[in-house]
């Protein structure tokens, strides 16, 4: 295993964000819509200010909305 990856391993091991060390200036974090969802999205917002939550509203999850966007537009026309 390489240095790299053995840094990457002890920092998920001690709680370190992977986005951190980066230089991104906006993490954007995509949770379910619901009471887990929710804490684990706190989670990261208490840890980085740069993490802003993007809850999905009209589905449980943003997959669920994306399929539900796809059905209205109809059949595909590829």
């Amino acid at each position: 295993m390489g240095r790299r990856a053995r840094d990457a391993r002890r920092k998920a091991r001690l709680g370190d964000p992977a986005h951190k060390g980066l230089g991104l200036r906006t993490v954007l974090c995509g949770y379910d819509a619901d009471p887990v969802g929710d804490r684990a999205a706190r989670g990261l917002e208490t840890q980085d200010p740069k993490v802003r939550r993007m809850r999905p509203n009209g589905g449980k999850d943003w997959n669920e909305i994306l399929r539900k966007r796809k059905d209205a537009a109809g059949p595909d026309r590829t």
